[in-house]
């Protein structure tokens, strides 16, 4: 009998998936979701404990609560206080329940990824230890704790600042030296000196409202040889910050109502970001310091911007500020672009997010303009900005740049 040609499934053919290392089926199976990578252990003998060996654990709502309990945050809001907080605390203990069952089988002997988002109330700093000295003794690489996830509608009297456990650090055999990124948010940065020997390979930390104080941030400097990311925000009630690392190349810093003065040196810092009110910046001992951001809800940083800037860092090539004002600026945010002095010309680029802008503060940029040098050109990704008025009915078009 003649045959078609085609191809017939073979009934006793091999699962060429299943047949693949151990190694590569973890890492596969990384990129699911938890509670999706857990459903595969249902397939055959062979996959029954492969997601066990995962390189990433991510616990967090939409890993291990069913979708039915990730509610988002105006779902919340339109409850009622009293309906909020039962669902929360049934939330937590879910969460809970969830991520014990999954780390009692988790069996990889390394870790690259530890991501806990979820905020799980007071009392749970023994059960937060255990969770993390698992990834420690697994020589985790990326740290990402965020103990503020779902605020503002966790109840002020259900979550608390997680104090960092620096004490598992030295119990573990490698320490922190295989901490290679860190970022944490909602917690207390308070190691005794005992307990801080420093993050040998870590190249990016990002803090976020966590509770540090200016001493533990110089030992931060001074203990991370290889620290090339920084970022501070809303952290701590300083005063006057000294930022200084040689190994650094990008500095954020956020939101002080107590700060004062900002210091930064380093032979390689190449990208400074700032939002919050004016301060005292210290640009001599930052050579290379060619990108600058400048956020702002007062248009006294334009003045300063023109007045000073030049004068104490000549070396930078670029500058972003986005100055946000409801009283002096329209209701959307304006940025200004500047570039490195040519001919002892300044360059300014007037990036406006409105069709036109009707504040005093304009008015007198376009003033100083003359005074200092600067020209404008207008932007050519925004065509729309058609004048600049300065309340007063006058108005000047920027003019087309070359």
């Amino acid at each position: 009998m003649a045959t078609s040609g085609r191809k017939t499934p073979d009934p006793g053919g091999t699962d060429r998936l299943s047949s693949l290392p151990d190694a590569i089926l973890s890492s596969i199976l990384s990129l699911l979701p938890v509670r999706e990578a857990v459903r595969t252990s249902v397939l055959s003998k062979r996959w029954r404990h492969v997601w066990c060996h995962t390189c990433d654990l991510l616990l967090d709502a939409p890993n291990l609560l069913p979708p039915h309990l990730c509610f988002p945050d105006s779902k919340l809001y339109n409850l009622f206080r009293d309906q909020r907080d039962r669902l929360i605390l049934q939330l937590s203990r879910r969460f809970r329940s969830a991520a014990r069952t999954l780390l009692a089988h988790h069996q990889a002997q390394k870790l690259g990824t530890f991501r806990l988002h979820f905020p799980l109330g007071r009392g749970q700093s023994r059960l937060l230890d255990s969770w993390l000295e698992h990834a420690i003794s697994r020589e985790v690489e990326i740290l990402d704790l965020n103990f503020n996830k779902g605020r503002p509608i966790i109840p002020l009297d259900f979550a608390q600042p997680y104090n960092f456990p620096f004490h598992l650090l030295l119990s573990s055999p490698s320490g922190a030296n295989s901490l290679k990124r860190v970022f944490l948010e909602f917690s207390i940065w308070n190691p005794r000196p005992e307990e801080f020997e420093g993050f040998a390979r870590l190249q990016v930390l990002e803090l976020r409202r966590v509770n540090i104080t200016e001493r533990h941030v110089k030992d931060l400097l001074a203990y991370c040889p290889v620290l090339e990311r920084l970022v501070l925000a809303k952290c701590g009630d300083f005063v006057g910050l000294v930022v200084s690392s040689d190994s650094l190349k990008f500095l954020y810093l956020e939101e002080w109502e107590s700060l004062e003065s900002v210091e930064l040196s380093g032979a390689n810092l190449s990208t400074f970001e700032y939002r919050g009110r004016q301060v005292w910046f210290s640009f001599d001992k930052v050579p290379r310091l060619q990108r600058l951001f400048l956020f702002e809800d007062s248009v006294h940083l334009v003045a300063y911007a023109l007045n000073r800037l030049p004068i104490d860092a000549p070396q930078i090539k670029t500058l972003i500020m986005c100055v946000s004002s409801p009283r002096e600026f329209a209701s959307e945010p304006t940025h200004i672009c500047w570039s490195q002095p040519v001919d002892h010309q300044h360059s300014i680029t007037w990036r406006p997010s409105l069709d036109s802008l009707a504040s005093q503060g304009v008015a007198s940029l376009a003033k100083t303009r003359t005074a200092y040098g600067f020209s404008f050109k207008q932007h050519a990704s925004s065509p729309g900005c058609e004048s600049i008025s300065d309340g007063k009915g006058a108005s000047r078009v920027p003019p087309s740049a070359p």
